[in-house]
């Protein structure tokens, strides 16, 4: 039998993938309208669309990265995922601020982060900017995503979900992620920690697998 956090990133892997092609298609679909639009009657039709399509495009892109790279071998560094995630969040309310120094650190390791960063927007209901840190404690390498902004609120479900643990009720659509996220880390030996302050929030990623 395939293991749960294995199982769930393949299952995304393979949602991400067939999704793919219909977006091509629709991207390719706009451009098309655009240049047989010649005076512009459709301009703010065509605006809205593509706008749109370039946000379920950065989406859907950061999800497969998120959740559908379970089988990735090897080692990297963070800095990989920052096309992905800065294309993300042109399309969120939070600004992202990516101050990390050079981070090498398992592959597998990065979408770790990359669900962290989504975790850290989510807190942030209002807008404001999440800003990724790196720091070394002796041995250990630290990745700090950093939440800021007018009511900054870390969940009792999402701290539940990072930890393990199920909510009272159970996990649902919109709690699920935290809970994928957590078990993504254990499986990569990974430490998560969260510490809440006014109008900020700050999770924590530790493994003497990343070399800061």
């Amino acid at each position: 039998m395939i293991e749960g956090p294995r199982l769930t990133a393949l299952i995304a892997s393979r949602v991400c993938h067939d999704m793919m092609g219909p977006m091509n298609a629709i991207i390719q679909g706009l451009e098309m309208i655009k240049e047989t639009d010649a005076n512009g009657k459709n301009a703010d039709a065509i605006s809205l669309m593509e706008h749109g399509v370039q946000n379920a495009w950065a989406k859907l892109e950061f999800f497969r990265f998120a959740f559908g790279s379970a089988v990735v071998e090897g080692d990297g560094e963070l800095e990989e995922a920052k096309p992905t995630a800065d294309r993300l969040f042109a399309a969120l309310k939070p600004s992202l601020d990516w101050a990390t120094g050079r981070v090498a650190m398992p592959r597998a390791a990065a979408r770790v982060i990359m669900n962290l960063l989504l975790i850290g927007a989510d807190c942030l209901p209002r807008g404001g900017t999440v800003r990724l840190e790196s720091r070394s404690n002796g041995a250990v390498g630290e990745v700090a995503v950093i939440a800021t902004g007018p009511r900054a609120t870390l969940k009792a479900d999402t701290l539940l979900g990072l930890r393990g643990e199920s909510p009272a009720e159970g996990f649902e659509g919109h709690n699920i992620q935290p809970a994928i996220a957590g078990l993504f880390a254990r499986q990569l030996g990974i430490e998560l920690a969260a510490r809440e302050a006014p109008e900020r929030i700050e999770l924590i990623a530790r493994s003497a697998a990343f070399k800061v």
